[in-house]
């Protein structure tokens, strides 16, 4: 096949299928080549003399074999679209040399083995490496991918410590690392990132305690929240001659506007579990999402009321985890939350009717804790909550649950704090006890010593004698 003028080919969202070219196609002109959405088979086709290539698009296909390593020398390359193929092998390294990639796509193959440490394109917006068997840890990767909007490395086998360096990456904005084997504690660096969205740790052997910066983060939203790319944006209308095959029918077209396929900002997109379902946000939805997921891991320790702070985000879970003391009542402060899970640990105490403040919270579990005494007022959205949202706690009680509160139940809140109270008097109490314990026992002591040691007794009265007379002669 030789085209030497064809600069850009588009069959995507067609019914074609089998082998896309059977011999090396002779396309040195080429610069965006994109069949996406079809029924192709067979190995990445060589594209080695199209050395002006800028995007390859070969997403939603049946395209099998390795990644080739005639990829790397593909200086141009911008996008890099390959998900939902049957890929498998190793990421090559040669991809080290693709300094000006914008987009990296390759999830939902078959790809293992580690990320290449030197891969780390300057101008790396997003990154979609979900639904892999990548392992081992997350090496140097990236470091210098300073524009970073979006790191997805969802169901993998990744492992180690989320790495300190992850801060330098000021422009991360979404970070979805689920499904993994990462261990260790959450990182407070995680806390310098000024832009981060959507932060999703779930399904990890995370431990320690939740970092008290996370309010620190400010969870931007809107065009400011760093997701988009403002260069994908901004770019003058490119305009070719070429054959355009889309939408299951064939178009001659003599003018091709590539702003209809822009490199950046078509993936910048985030799949994130809320309101205990699976959603993929982009566009309008992913401008206005934030959230944090901790669930499903290891950690303990108490939710600080530092949280309460987060009055931007929209969903927070943190279930399924070893979590300890009451729930904040500053957890009030969440004014635009939309769901909150807090089920699966081991909290104690009441439910602060403060929550009921919430009156965007649309999803609400504290199921499986030992929480006690009345469940807030039925009033506003909480009015919405039905028995599953407290199910697990035997101790709580209220309408919702077909339990009556009785007197006494009603007021175990009081209860808990009285017994705090309490037990801060009886410390205090059991303190000037052994004060004055010892203070007896000092006496006793010396008048002892004095009893049995004439000596003593003899220096003791002399000392007496001379405190008295000094005292008289003022």
């Amino acid at each position: 096949m030789g085209c030497p003028s064809l600069e850009i080919l588009i069959l995507s969202k067609n019914d074609l299928q089998g082998q896309i070219f059977p011999r090396v196609p002779n396309l040195p002109s080429l610069t965006h080549f994109l069949l996406d959405d079809n029924h192709f088979s067979g190995k990445i086709p060589d594209l080695s003399n199209s050395s002006g290539l800028e995007r390859l698009d070969l997403s939603q296909n049946s395209i099998s074999g390795k990644l080739p390593g005639w990829i790397g020398n593909m200086t141009n390359l911008e996008a890099l679209v390959m998900p939902n193929n049957h890929l498998e092998g190793s990421i090559p390294v040669e991809f080290c040399s693709l300094d000006a990639l914008q987009l990296l796509d390759i999830s939902n193959n078959n790809l293992s083995g580690s990320l290449p440490s030197c891969f780390s394109p300057y101008s790396l917006i997003h990154v979609h490496l979900q639904g892999n068997h990548l392992t081992g840890p997350l090496t140097k990767a990236f470091t210098r991918s300073m524009d970073l909007a979006t790191l997805d490395v969802r169901n993998n086998n990744l492992s180690g410590n989320i790495p300190d360096w992850i801060s330098m990456l000021s422009g991360l904005s979404i970070l979805l690392l689920k499904e993994n084997h990462f261990q260790g504690k959450i990182p407070s660096q995680l806390c310098k990132l000024s832009k981060i969205t959507i932060l999703d740790l779930s399904h990890n052997n995370l431990s320690g305690h939740i970092p008290s910066c996370l309010n620190k983060i400010r969870f931007r939203i809107g065009f400011r929240s760093g997701k988009y790319s403002m260069r994908s944006y901004f770019q003058p209308a490119t305009q070719f001659s070429s054959y355009l095959y889309l939408s299951q029918h064939i178009e001659l077209s003599s003018q091709v506007n590539l702003n209809s396929y822009p490199i950046a900002d078509d993936k910048a997109l985030a799949e994130f579990t809320t309101k205990n379902r699976t959603d993929v946000y982009k566009g309008n939805a992913l401008y206005s999402m934030t959230g944090i997921d901790l669930s499903s891991n290891k950690l303990t320790g108490t939710i600080l009321p530092e949280i309460g702070d987060l009055s931007l985000v929209r969903a927070l879970n943190l279930s399924h985890n070893s979590l300890t003391g009451s729930i904040p009542a500053a957890m009030s402060g969440l004014k635009n939350i939309e769901s909150l899970d807090l089920s699966n640990n081991n909290l104690s105490g009441t439910i602060p009717g403060e929550l009921t403040a919430l009156t965007s919270l649309e999803v609400f579990s504290v199921a499986y804790n030992n929480l006690s005494g009345k469940i807030p007022e039925m009033t506003a959205q909480f009015g919405t909550f039905l028995a599953d949202s407290y199910a697990g706690n035997p101790h709580l009680c209220g309408s919702v649950l077909r339990t009556i509160c009785s007197r006494a139940e009603e007021e175990v809140a009081e209860a808990v704090t009285e017994e705090g109270e309490e037990k801060g008097l009886m410390y205090s109490g059991i303190f000037f006890v052994s004060c004055g314990a010892s203070y007896i026992g000092v006496l006793l002591g010396v008048g002892a010593g004095l009893y049995f040691n004439g000596e003593w007794r003899q220096k003791w009265f002399h000392f007496v004698d001379v405190l008295i007379t000094s005292c008289a002669s003022l």
